[in-house]
């Protein structure tokens, strides 16, 4: 009779232990048992030859469903009837398994995603030996029943990856979940059960009054139409998260966007967007990081002169790179990643008019550099996030808000404000809508062209910019005059 194989086999490799064994066709096959350590090893082993699986894989396989889909079906040689349902946490629930599979009076079976396990009854009689039978099951089921575990991991994971993975822009949705769970742990919440009705509209209240922190500037609190935005959010997530069976029913199910009225977006006069450009904090060449000044490499000036000259979104100056400005041919073309309402993502090139008082200015800024953004990130920042290489827009919209509320007190003035003060400049300047709107950038120029036409990057630039050039050049005129000190 020949030697029975051992089933443990150590790799010099990656140094772990596997449990090796043939299978039908007669192959040999070796399955981790995720430790160097043999004595580890050894008392593994009987779960993963039992499952079939790495012990890695058990451990996550089983350990997902620990809370959502386990039953006790009995204790030792006494079945209990009906079974009892198992919220139990995940290190507990996986020793359950261990303990099915190695002793020998255990049950253990997996049938359609719900696992059904017999107690071993000696792991009673250890554990308390000065009960009898029918007082341990007492006991159990008053133990299972009442078990209230600590969730807060899961629900945490849960709203930082899988509630964000339908959308595009991870941004926004990583700040509504963040928002989310510092309310969840204000409130000390630790559990999916209570998530519920009343919990969810005290958040909604809750971010309705709390101002927005950016690096230890506070700002002011979400408009209603953000707070609306955050709670379908978290309508959509709750969705998700009852068609994986972390909670039973959506408490936000019938939960309907509230009415508001946005504030009325007003246009600044020649006179006040001067005054409001005069101010003395534009000429700083630094931004506050918390307490920390940081210097830019350029004012803050040279940042909003170039966005309303423009009449582009703060977001698309921040990001514009020296490569995309042709001083030749004076224009300056980008591509611009939009989200439709489908989930997906296409691209759009967009491009402006260069006048030469531009041109002068967009090469001060440079300063003979060729490559990177026209404004660049400090290092500082960078370090933070070196995915995003522009400034943060965040602080330059709060800075510009606060300006405006000191020089124009009397109006509800923002940095989208710029464009809504270009738009009554081009008109008063005698410019037609459809001019307007080509400087404003919101016609999109693709298959519309002749299709005889060239239709390469720089031939569609050169287009889009020559239909931007009657806008951008009364607003570099009106640039030109408050530079000069001239007012109408």
């Amino acid at each position: 009779m020949g030697r029975r194989a051992d089933p443990l086999y150590y790799d010099r490799r990656s140094k772990t232990w596997s449990y090796r064994y043939w299978n039908d066709e007669g192959k040999r096959r070796l399955l981790s048992l995720g430790t160097g350590d043999k004595e580890t090893a050894v008392t593994r082993l009987p779960i993963v030859q039992k499952l079939k699986i790495p012990w890695n894989d058990y451990q996550a396989r089983y350990g997902r469903v620990a809370t959502r889909a386990a039953k006790i079906g009995g204790i030792g040689p006494t079945p209990l009837n009906p079974p009892i349902n198992v919220p139990l946490a995940r290190e507990r629930f996986l020793g359950l398994i261990e303990s099915s599979i190695t002793m020998e009076n255990a049950h253990f079976s997996e049938t359609d995603q719900q696992l059904n396990m017999v107690i071993p009854l000696n792991e009673l009689n250890a554990m308390f030996p000065q009960m009898d039978q029918v007082q341990q099951l007492q006991y159990v089921r008053s133990l299972f029943s009442g078990v209230e575990e600590d969730q807060s991991a899961e629900i945490e994971e849960f709203f930082t990856t899988t509630a964000q993975m339908p959308y595009l822009d991870k941004v926004t949705t990583e700040r509504y979940a963040r928002f989310f769970l510092e309310f969840l742990k204000l409130r000390e919440v630790r559990s999916w059960a209570e998530l519920n009705e009343g919990l969810l509209n005290d958040f909604e209240k809750w971010r309705k009054e709390t101002a927005v922190s950016w690096k230890g500037r506070t700002g002011s609190a979400p408009s209603a139409r953000v707070v609306n935005r955050n709670m379908q959010f978290l309508k959509k997530s709750l969705d998700e998260a009852r068609d994986r069976e972390y909670i039973k029913r959506n408490p936000l199910k019938n939960w309907r966007p509230k009415p508001h009225i946005t504030p009325l977006q007003q246009s600044l006069t020649v006179k006040e967007l001067h005054a409001v450009l005069s101010h003395e904090k534009w000429q700083q060449d630094f931004l506050m990081y918390g307490k920390k000044k940081i210097q830019l490499g350029f004012r803050l000036l040279d940042y909003l002169l170039l966005l309303f000259v423009s009449c582009k979104r703060r977001k698309e100056i921040l990001k514009l790179g020296i490569p995309n400005i042709n001083y030749a041919q004076n224009w300056v073309h980008y591509m611009e990643h939009k989200n439709s309402s489908k989930g997906t993502q296409y691209v759009v090139q967009k491009a402006f008019w260069m006048t030469p008082a531009m041109k002068q200015f967009l090469k001060r800024i440079t300063r003979g550099r060729t490559e990177g953004p026209v404004f660049p990130r400090p290092e500082e920042l960078r370090r933070n996030n070196p995915t995003d290489e522009a400034m943060n827009g965040d602080y330059l919209s709060q800075l510009f808000a606060d300006v405006a509320a000191e020089v124009v007190p009397k109006k509800h003035v923002t940095l989208k404000n710029l464009r809504q003060t270009a738009t009554s400049i081009m008109e008063d300047a005698g410019l037609t809508d459809d001019e307007q709107d080509a400087a404003l950038g919101h016609i999109q120029i693709k298959t519309a062209l002749p299709y005889y036409q060239d239709r390469s990057d720089e031939a569609i630039a050169k287009r889009i910019s020559a239909r931007t050039r009657k806008g951008i050049e009364v607003l570099s005129a009106a640039v030109e005059d408050f530079l000069t000190g001239k007012l109408p």
